[in-house]
């Protein structure tokens, strides 16, 4: 599901939406506890704050890679973007050598 892009007021009229036409289907559970917990200790590893918006951004991304081909990410200056994809590169490594 791309919930990323949806405003915070349109997912609990997005998930009505859903349960309405699907009335039989339940979303399933994805469990990214792994991802979580490895790009906190590559934040904490490369020295900077444990920042829940960067963890919760860096996993977004991740959910983003798993269903396009190509990815753009755009803000303001200092937002923090170079450390998002920098950290969930460390952490994919860290997974895929585990």
């Amino acid at each position: 599901m791309n919930l990323s892009k949806l405003l915070a007021e349109d997912v609990l009229l997005f998930d009505k939406l859903f349960e309405d036409l699907f009335p039989d289907c339940e979303e399933p559970e994805v469990d990214m506890n792994d991802v979580q917990i490895a790009l906190e200790d590559c934040l904490e590893e490369s020295g900077r704050e444990l920042n829940e918006t960067i963890v919760v951004k860096a996993m977004q991304l991740y959910s983003q890679f798993k269903i396009r081909h190509g990815v753009m990410i755009i803000g303001q200056t200092q937002s923090g973007k170079s450390t998002i994809w920098q950290t969930l590169e460390k952490a994919q490594t860290r997974l895929a050598t585990q």
